[in-house]
């Protein structure tokens, strides 16, 4: 799967690299051609919380745009957080958008 990576201030190893692509191909399952993936990944030092890994993905697709944000003290689990949260959003799109098609077709 094609995404667009943008890192701030940390560099990822091929086994992140490696771990993000398959966790994007299931991501591709539930996206129609054509879409955009961005994908930013940034490396921050909270004051209480230390160190923090914020992720984020912007998916445009069909002229809609998904947008999910979460931060974890990893890149695997700041990816997974954003990943879980980025699929709720495509569902519940999905899901209203079939009963627009159920409402038209009564």
């Amino acid at each position: 799967m094609q995404f667009n990576l943008s890192t701030e201030h940390i560099t990822l190893g091929a086994t992140d690299l490696q771990l993000m692509e398959e966790k994007m191909d299931r991501l591709e399952k539930m996206l129609h051609p054509p879409f955009i993936i961005d994908v930013r990944l940034s490396h921050d030092k909270h004051h209480r919380q230390g160190q923090v890994i914020t992720c984020r993905f912007n998916i445009k697709q069909s002229g809609e745009v998904f947008h999910a944000e979460r931060s974890s003290d990893t890149v695997q689990n700041a990816v997974d957080l954003t990943l879980a949260a980025t699929k709720k959003e495509l569902l519940k799109f999905q899901d209203k958008r079939k009963q627009g098609r159920a409402k038209n077709s009564r």
